[in-house]
């Protein structure tokens, strides 16, 4: 999912560093690269505030085996968590890791060129799949998961292995009913050796993909070409926009 100009190669590094006059240095030129640089993509700064409700999860990727194959995966330890950050103007937003790492550093700036999910190449059964995700499982008020404070952890550490079971799994379908049907942690080729507790809730949010017909939601990919790819819910208005464009159907956000 990785592309992009020399320019915001550069300026991806540089952002990936912490504080100090190489920083500011790195910023001040970067910005006159995007000045005079072309790009089709929307470009901003924003920092990692923190990582919030989630929790650490043992998850592999081999990217060969099919959905249903039982091979086995080297597992690492994910930070399965919704990220927290502030843009350049000091509004905050919530975001989900699309890759599996590495993940972001705390306090740490990053340069995002804002996507659609066409053009980070995530196809539209994926698309499908992770609009219905977001309009049935994130509170639109609060960007957050939906469902009790005291589950909210577990909740989100499952909504994020959600995330990473339709990028990374090879579902080999271009029909969403389908491809909702053969996601599993246990098998193909991401797989997750979660906690109980996170394993049925990633089985609940899977369950609910599709009921009653697959929703629509506004979301946008945040690409950085060196660091952990994002995905968010589209800020109003430029959701509002979509939407009457008709580029997403009208949202709703209960549960089927």
């Amino acid at each position: 999912m990785k592309r992009g100009n020399g320019h915001a190669r550069t300026i991806g590094r540089c952002l990936a560093a912490r504080g100090g006059r190489p920083l500011a240095r790195c910023i001040a030129a970067g910005l006159v690269a995007c000045a005079v640089a072309s790009s089709a993509d929307a470009a901003f700064v924003a920092s990692l505030v923190a990582r919030t409700e989630g929790r650490s999860e043992l998850c592999g990727h081999a990217a060969t085996l099919a959905w249903d194959a039982s091979g086995s995966v080297t597992m690492h330890a994910r930070a399965a968590f919704q990220h927290d950050f502030e843009d350049g103007e000091g509004t905050p937003f919530q975001s989900w890791a699309l890759e599996l790492g590495p993940a972001l550093d705390g306090g740490a700036m990053y340069l995002f060129e804002q996507r659609t999910l066409g053009a980070a190449g995530l196809g539209a059964m994926r698309a499908t799949l992770l609009e219905d995700l977001f309009a049935r499982w994130i509170d639109p008020a609060t960007n957050r998961v939906i469902g009790p404070h005291a589950s909210r952890a577990t909740i989100s550490a499952a909504f994020q292995l959600v995330v990473w079971e339709i990028v990374h799994e090879n579902l080999d379908t271009a029909d969403a009913g389908v491809a909702r049907a053969r996601m599993t942690l246990g098998l193909g080729a991401f797989q997750a050796d979660a906690s109980a507790t996170t394993a049925s809730a990633f089985s609940e949010i899977v369950e609910s993909l599709g009921a009653g017909g697959f929703l629509g939601s506004g979301l946008e990919v945040l690409a950085n070409p060196v660091a952990q790819d994002q995905i968010r819910a589209v800020p109003a208005p430029a959701a509002a926009l979509a939407l009457l464009a008709g580029l997403g159907a009208p949202v709703r956000r209960r549960r089927g």
